[in-house]
């Protein structure tokens, strides 16, 4: 979601919640960029990082261009797929969610 499509979705007039959609597609933008980053420091297309995370490509790819509604299991599937961990701060607690399985069950995330 692009700064222009923010403003025409949410009036500025309605500054308080043009404010909270602005600040959460910065934060979409930021967590697309370290997909992004991580997968291209592992060398991997998008297709190939899918298939390690049992995802289909779409989903990488949305997830690289920051969409707000990617689930946190695509976050913990990436993490498996490239042995990395994720860690998570929600005000003062941090929760380190180490090098996270998800059971192997076929299911998709």
């Amino acid at each position: 979601m692009t700064l222009d499509d923010l403003r025409r979705r949410i009036p500025v007039e309605d500054q308080a919640s043009y404010d909270a959609a602005y600040a959460e597609a910065v934060a979409a933008e930021r967590l697309g960029d370290a997909v992004h980053r991580l997968r291209a420091a592992a060398g991997l297309s998008e297709s190939a990082l899918a298939v390690r995370m049992g995802v289909d490509a779409s989903e990488v790819e949305r997830a690289e261009e920051g969409d707000p509604a990617t689930p946190m299991a695509f976050f913990l599937r990436l993490c498996r797929a490239l042995g990395v961990s994720l860690t998570v701060a929600l005000g003062d607690a941090v929760v380190d969610m180490g090098q996270w399985r998800l059971p192997d069950d076929g299911a998709r995330a």
